[in-house]
């Protein structure tokens, strides 16, 4: 049995005009739709997110063929806005924790 694990160059030395990601990603992030599905080809079970839904929130996310197609999603990418996203749940539970404490002490 093998692995194989996807890497990619994410050093700071190997970027430029670095910025954060900023809110609100999570009102973009609760507009995708993860389904599952198979695959025509080979009739294979899969989860995923579909191309043509994402280009629309996340046009950055998703790959084109020669003809100018789209033909899939980076779902690497998704990973720093599911980050953000978790950021701004956080802030929202800590924001209402502290209202949830206020009202208890009275």
């Amino acid at each position: 049995v093998s692995a194989t694990t996807l890497i990619e160059t994410s050093t700071e030395s190997s970027k430029t005009d670095i910025t954060p990601l900023l809110p609100p990603q999570l009102d973009k992030i609760v507009q995708l739709n993860p389904v599952s599905f198979r695959y025509k080809s080979n009739n294979e079970y899969s989860i995923g997110l579909i191309a043509e839904e994402v280009v629309k929130i996340y046009p950055e996310f998703v790959s084109y063929d020669d003809y100018g197609n789209i033909s899939g999603i980076n779902y690497s990418k998704l990973t720093s806005v599911l980050v953000q996203g978790i950021k701004e749940l956080k802030q929202i539970v800590d924001e209402q924790q502290i209202t949830i404490n206020q009202l208890l002490k009275k």
